[in-house]
């Protein structure tokens, strides 16, 4: 049965780690913490081209844009793409924003990242802890890939809406122009 049928349940054998499995754990850990990278590059490159656009308008006269005799029909769109760029930017800030919680539950009864470690009181409460019997460093690696997982979608999620905002504030902005030129 393919693993796409087979979420939330243990495999056929949890006692078997092979070497191939071992390998194809570590190398999900790879890809995983690799598109962790991705996303927040790509939030972070989003994020200095909103924020340089913003400046840029500013630093041309952008008070002029937000003058008190305009008509309300111009200036209702301009505050709204406004906002909305502001939901955009706290959407990226929060994406590259560093993780540095502890976990609180024990799904997985793990250590998956550096956050679990460093709730630890000493390094060999760590050691402690990775050495109880039956306790595998591919069962760390596992725990981290899930952890890891669930931390890029994340990421892309609020990548994804901070482009929607940013499409409606372009579309707010053309309106606001359009408008004010007419």
């Amino acid at each position: 049965m393919s693993s796409r049928f087979n979420r939330g349940r243990p495999p056929e054998q949890p006692g078997r780690h092979t070497a191939e499995t071992e390998r194809l754990v570590k190398d999900l850990l790879d890809r995983t913490r690799a598109e962790t990278t991705q996303a927040e590059n790509k939030a972070a490159i989003l994020l200095a081209g909103i924020l340089a656009g913003t400046g840029g308008i500013a630093a041309a006269d952008g008070d002029k844009l937000i003058s008190v005799s305009r008509p309300w029909y111009t200036t209702v769109p301009l505050w709204a793409a406004a906002a909305t760029i502001l939901a955009a930017i706290v959407c990226l800030a929060a994406a590259i924003y560093p993780r540095s919680g502890t976990r609180t539950d024990d799904r997985l009864a793990t250590i998956g990242y550096f956050g679990d470690v460093a709730a630890l009181g000493s390094p060999l409460e760590l050691h402690n802890l990775l050495s109880e019997p039956g306790r595998r460093v591919q069962d760390v690696w596992i725990d981290q890939v899930w952890q890891t997982s669930a931390l890029v979608s994340r990421k892309y999620r609020l990548v994804r809406w901070a482009l929607r905002l940013l499409a409606v504030a372009v579309t707010l902005a053309v309106i606001t122009v359009v408008l004010a030129t007419a």
